[in-house]
């Protein structure tokens, strides 16, 4: 029989115990945490490089081989056989069939139109089943338009959609008679003009009362669709460059110097920006001297957008010529690359692989975009961690 102090010694070592079996059981729990750490590690999804797609996948050919594993589901000939169902991405996409462009849309909540609003496609993944049951013979362009508490005009407001989904009921008791394509505009403090300023569109909710008073006292031999269109800088031809008019009350002088310049909008000539093809000609002025200084540094060059030289974007084609200073420098061989030639030099060494002509040797294997990190993939990672979780084990093991 045991003493009390011998008893008091024993429940001493079996406290101690206790405790020591606490901390292996925390000990354990840290070292299964990271192995499941390292083997889910090892399942992630990482977007694969243009190498790997053409390995893995030799018949895929995309524009942007990145997409081809990246976690997110892409659709078009993203979404094929030959690309591995976008290297797995799609794998758990529900609908067979449903061939569309961003299956991401599908089930997003928001009625999709076209071909996402198919049976194959589970009607949007059911987006869509309330409003084709309320609306079976509306086909407009963003059914989530419908019932959003603004009058939308064109193909919306009409009997087959509801009138807008009753958006427009208040509108249509008010004009019953103006079918314009923005219901919205009418009434809303500016004077629209064309079909909006009429009778039977309550000259547009009264927003060109005071303009058509004054209009018609300043041209009353002066007939057009858009009085608005008066004094906002841009010269209208036809029935308002006219003496009647006041040449568009003024808007047409500067173009009105050039007599022979005949072009689709006389607008441009002028307005600051060097526009090309038939503007830039001796008959419009250089582009009402607006493209002076570019016919003095390209006087060669002849483009339809002369802005687009030297603004930072390579423009392939007729911009890409000695004549164009190689688009204004903007297509000038990458720094370090003098035998890459391709279209958009500003994509290498962007960050983001692109494949095809980037990815070659010439250009740095697009400066190395398409190099996967050394030692920094999701593959090294799980291994550095599992060679961590079998070194603690060990000690665990032999050191306890």
């Amino acid at each position: 029989m045991m003493n009390r102090q011998t008893t008091k010694k024993h429940h001493r070592r079996r406290h101690r115990k206790a405790k020591t079996n606490s901390l292996v059981l925390v000990l354990l729990f840290l070292i299964s945490l990271l192995c499941y750490l390292a083997t889910t590690t090892r399942g992630v999804v990482s977007a694969l490089t243009a190498d790997e797609v053409a390995v893995k996948y030799p018949n895929c050919n995309v524009d942007v081989p990145s997409y081809i594993g990246d976690g997110g589901c892409d659709g078009g000939e993203y979404n094929t056989e030959a690309c591995g169902s976008d290297g797995g991405d799609c794998v758990d996409f529900k609908y067979p069939n449903c061939n569309v462009e961003f299956p991401s849309l599908i089930g997003d909540g928001l009625c999709d139109r076209g071909e996402y609003n198919t049976e194959e496609c589970g009607w949007d993944d059911g987006d869509c089943d309330k409003f084709n049951e309320k609306y079976p013979n509306c086909t407009v362009d963003f059914p989530s338009w419908i019932g959003n508490g603004d009058c939308d005009g064109e193909g919306y407001n009409t009997e087959e959609c509801g009138g807008d989904g009753g958006d427009c009921i208040k509108f249509n008791e008010k004009y019953p008679n103006c079918n314009v394509d923005y219901p919205s505009v009418i009434g809303n403090g500016v004077c629209n003009g064309g079909e909006y300023n009429t009778e039977k569109c309550g000259w547009d909710g009264g927003d060109c009362d005071k303009f058509n008073l004054e209009f018609n006292e300043k041209y009353p031999n002066c007939t057009v669709d858009a009085p608005s269109y008066f004094g906002d800088g841009r010269c209208d031809v036809g029935e308002y460059n006219t003496e009647e008019c006041g040449w568009e009350g003024g808007d047409c002088d500067t173009f009105n110097k050039y007599p022979d310049c005949t072009v689709k909008y006389p607008s441009f000539i002028g307005d600051g920006e060097c526009n090309g093809g038939e503007y830039n000609t001796e008959a419009c002025g250089s582009d009402g001297d607006d493209c002076v200084e570019f016919n003095e540094m390209y006087p060669n060059c002849t483009v339809d957008y002369p802005s687009w030289i030297g603004d930072g974007d390579c423009n392939v084609g007729e911009y890409n010529t000695k004549e164009c200073g190689w688009d204004g420098g903007d297509c000038l061989a990458p720094e370090g690359y003098p035998d890459c030639h391709v279209d958009y030099p500003s994509y290498i060494g962007d960050g983001r692989c692109d494949g095809r002509e980037y990815n070659t040797e010439e250009c740095g294997w697009d400066d190395g975009d398409c190099e996967p990190p050394a030692g920094n993939s999701a593959e090294a990672v799980s291994s550095e961690v599992l060679s961590l979780c079998v070194v603690m084990a060990n000690l665990f093991i032999f050191g306890l």
